[in-house]
């Protein structure tokens, strides 16, 4: 065997380093791998919505609830209910005015009111009651079997704070217990003098804790 042919089967024995490889990038090749990334790509995005280049998911933006209209609304209520406050308040400071200004009864001048004091009690609801009590003499010469007193409570400016026509009741037994009766069952005969107590079951906070001031309005006679 001479030289050259021994060095041809030398190299029939030796696998060329690229046996089995691409040796050169194939065009065609490119296209296929690029389709099926494609075909990939659209069926993960069905399965599990749109994937970014860093295959993190894209999640919906959340949608932020506005709280403008719901505080508008709000204030919107204060100031009405402010206003039906204010306007209810005046309009009772403008009554208990009138009302305390009112021309009293014509035999209001014979009876004559004396020794006012106030105290305080509270009912089986554990409400508080102011009670005004007194002293009333018929100085006329008529029966009376009715008296509807004015009882005005003022603020510290003197103005009216409250106030309020009631029916004088008169004191007819102090022990165990203070018990009232109107006058149409105790009448006030002339020269006569009764005790009488006066029920609030509530006074207005503007008041300035001084005695109220108390006049005879109405008077029934027989």
């Amino acid at each position: 065997m001479t030289s050259l042919e021994r060095i041809e089967n030398s190299l029939r024995g030796v696998e060329s380093p690229l046996k089995g490889t691409r040796a050169l990038d194939d065009p065609l090749d490119d296209v296929m791998d690029d389709g099926m990334d494609d075909a990939r790509q659209e069926k993960l995005e069905s399965e599990m919505g749109p994937v970014s280049g860093s295959s993190k998911l894209l999640l919906p933006a959340t949608k932020e609830r506005s709280w403008l209209p719901i505080a508008i609304a709000a204030v919107v209520a204060i100031a009405i209910l402010a206003a039906v406050l204010v306007t209810g308040w005046h309009a009772r400071r403008v009554r208990d005015a009138a009302e305390s200004s009112s021309t009293p009864d014509p035999y209001a001048a014979n009876l004559a009111i004396a020794n006012l004091a106030m105290s305080e009690s509270s009912n089986l609801a554990g409400s508080k009651v102011t009670y005004v009590t007194g002293q009333i003499a018929n100085h006329g010469k008529r029966t009376v079997t009715g008296v509807t007193v004015q009882v005005v409570f003022r603020d510290y400016k003197r103005e009216v704070a409250q106030s309020q026509r009631v029916p004088l009741t008169a004191i007819r037994m102090r022990e165990p217990y203070i018990d009232t009766a109107p006058l149409s069952v105790l009448p006030l005969k002339p020269r006569a003098q009764e005790d009488f107590r006066l029920n609030f079951d509530s006074v207005s906070p503007d008041w300035a804790g001084a005695l109220p001031e108390v006049q005879v309005v109405h008077v029934d006679l027989k």
